[in-house]
């Protein structure tokens, strides 16, 4: 298991430094300062093959993170990603081939992997949970959201 850092002046720089605001500030103060290894996670679709600015400010503070020792998990939401990108509100949902979804996947990594340690990083996609669903489980959780959050 890796070695985790405690120091008390680097954990005050990952929660202030480039950070608007830590709703949970002092419960994560605490936990940093323990000793146990946290494992952070960052979902995300491969809407495109490339990464822009905004990622670079949460992709840094993983890196932070895994200089103390933790641990990261970037979970692609290539089934999610079928769908397509919800980002535009006027025009409908344009469908990602798998084939496609699998070559971003692999150039989001590239970039990715240059700020994140990729030995420090699991890999998961969440068509290992999400495939299997049938329509009656959809329904099931469906029911657990309004419309709103939904989309």
């Amino acid at each position: 298991m890796t070695k985790i850092d405690t120091n008390p002046q680097k954990i005050e720089e990952i929660l202030n430094r480039g950070v608007h605001e830590v709703y949970i500030k002092e419960e994560l103060r605490e936990k940093l300062l323990s000793g146990k290894q946290l494992h952070l996670k960052l979902g995300t679709d491969v809407t495109g093959p490339l990464l822009h600015l905004g990622h670079s400010v949460v992709h840094r503070k993983l890196r932070d993170f895994q200089e103390l020792g933790h641990k990261v998990t970037l979970i692609i939401g290539d089934f999610t990603t079928l769908v397509g990108d919800h980002s535009d509100k006027v025009d409908m949902r344009t469908e990602s081939s798998t084939e496609q979804i699998k070559k971003d996947e692999q150039e989001y990594k590239q970039q990715f992997f240059k700020t994140v340690l990729e030995e420090q990083t699991e890999i998961r996609r969440n068509s290992e949970w999400l495939k299997d669903l049938d329509f009656n489980d959809v329904i099931h959780l469906a029911k657990q959201f309004t419309v709103s959050q939904l989309l």
